[in-house]
Parts: structure tokens; sequence; C-alpha cells
């Protein structure tokens, strides 16, 4: 077993559904407006290796399969973020149809089969939850099904657009570092440039064209990648720690002491191992 603190219970926010604790990571699933469970979904099955867990779905409503979907993916945001797991597996019966494509678009793959093939067993990591968010989102606001998306080595910015590739990418360290929700607010910060168009740039256009689709303009200073990979670090005086990708080969004083090179409040590098 791995040791995770069982209080916690997946963010719900302004999705119109409940989570009712049933147990340790085992909920209840209905609608805001509704006293009547439309399911349930539960983590179980944790291991260290990984680390992971299997995942636990039943519908108890015909008809619900949208609303259980946006549960299982609720559940999979607290699973990534909140207790770290790698991967999520589940198992399902081959004729659960619906479910299974809820699954599917959530970027879970098939990987065995039982039961005389009458079950079969899916898997989904990070990675391909994340892919999987993004390209559902670009299906849904870009007209142009050319466009793809994939991730790259970015480090001190979280996404790109390139009009020439008609390529959405995410930064790999961003999707590692950050929270889904931060991932998804970069997803839609880049399909805004595409929408917008590339004169654009981040001007009034694509800032309207964002926030209409959810984007809250919030800053990104790279600062929690850098705390993370950056390969010098460095203290000042006061101890404002400061990062860099590359070796410093100048003096450099903290900026947040003083505005202005100020030989008082040097910094202090070290390389990391």
């Amino acid at each position: 077993m791995i040791a995770i603190e069982p209080s916690k219970t997946p963010s719900v926010h302004g999705t119109g559904l409940v989570f009712d604790v049933l147990g340790e990571f085992s909920w209840a699933i209905r609608k805001s407006d509704s006293i009547s469970p439309i399911g349930k979904v539960a983590l179980e099955e944790f291991t260290v290796k990984g680390p992971a867990a299997f995942l636990k779905v039943q519908q108890d409503q015909p008809g619900t399969i949208s609303w259980l979907a946006e549960a299982i993916r609720l559940t999979l945001d607290f699973a990534f973020d909140e207790l770290k797991l790698t991967r999520v597996s589940v198992r399902a019966k081959v004729d659960q149809l619906s479910l299974v494509a809820a699954l599917e678009d959530l970027g879970f793959v098939e990987k065995s089969k039982t039961d005389q093939g009458r079950k079969v067993r899916l898997q989904v990591d990070r990675w391909s939850y994340i892919a999987a968010l993004a390209e559902s989102m670009m299906l849904e606001h870009i007209e142009d099904r050319s466009w793809s998306f994939g991730f790259d080595n970015g480090r001190r910015r979280a996404g790109l657009c390139s009009y020439t590739d008609k390529k959405i990418t995410v930064s790999k360290y961003l999707s590692l570092v950050h929270s889904i929700d931060d991932v998804k607010q970069t997803i839609i910060h880049e399909i805004a440039h595409a929408l917008s168009g590339p004169k654009e740039g981040h001007g009034k256009k694509w800032l309207a064209t964002a926030k209409k689709l959810g984007y809250r303009n919030e800053t990104y200073t790279g600062e929690e990648i850098a705390k993370k990979y950056a390969p010098y670090s460095g203290i000042c005086p006061n101890g404002h720690q400061h990062y860099r990708y590359q070796k410093p080969k100048l003096l450099y004083s903290c900026h947040i002491c003083a505005k202005g090179f100020n030989r008082q409040y040097m910094i202090d590098w070290v390389a990391r191992s």
C-alpha cells in the first residue's frame, strides 16, 4: 500500500456535481440539484510502483454517462495532481460501450482482456490524459481539423502555437510540475492564438478570445519549473533564491533586495547535482 491522506476529495467547483464520501477514496456522484446518485467512483488497489491505482466506476442511472464522464475527469485530476499517481487503470465490460468510449476520450487505452474477452482493462497516464484533454478542447474550439497537439521541451515558456505546422504544444516540464488546471489554462492560451491569427500576438482580440474560452490571464513565471530543473541555484544575503539554466558568467545581485546592480546583495551561485 501507498500512504495517502484520505480526507482529500476531488474539486467540483462549477461542475454541477457533488462527491459524497462513501469511504477512503470512494464517492457517490450526484447532480447538485438532486439527492439521487447517478453512480459511484473509487480509487483502490494502490501500488507503490508508479505509484498507481485502479479506478472503479459504477453507473446507477441510465442516460447519465456525460455526467459520469465528468466525474471520472475530476477524479483523474485529483489522482494525478493531489495523489501524485503516474497511471490509473480501470476494468470494464466490453459491452459497456458508452463507458468505454468515455474512458477512451479521456486518454485510456486498452491493455488486456479477461473473462474470455468479455472484460477489458484500460490504462491512462498523466501524458495521455493531458493530450486527450487538449485534443478534446481543440476539437471543440478549432474548426480546422488539421491542427494537432504535442509536448515540447520549453522551460521558460508554458506553450507554443505554431501556425506553420498547425500545432499546439505544451511544455513537458509544465505538465510535470504544474497542476492539470494550469496546463489547461496554457492550452486555452494557445487555442486563442490559433483562433486569433499570427498577427494579433497578445493584443485585445487575442485576450478577448482567450477570456471567452475561460482563460484567467494569470502570469506565468516559470519559477516552479526552474526550482525543480534549473542546474544552477543562487542565494542572496537575505535568503532569496534564484535559478539559472545556464552557468552564470557575470556577477548578479538580487533584484528583490534592490533595483539595479548592488554589490551589497550579490548572489552566491552553486551548481546543483
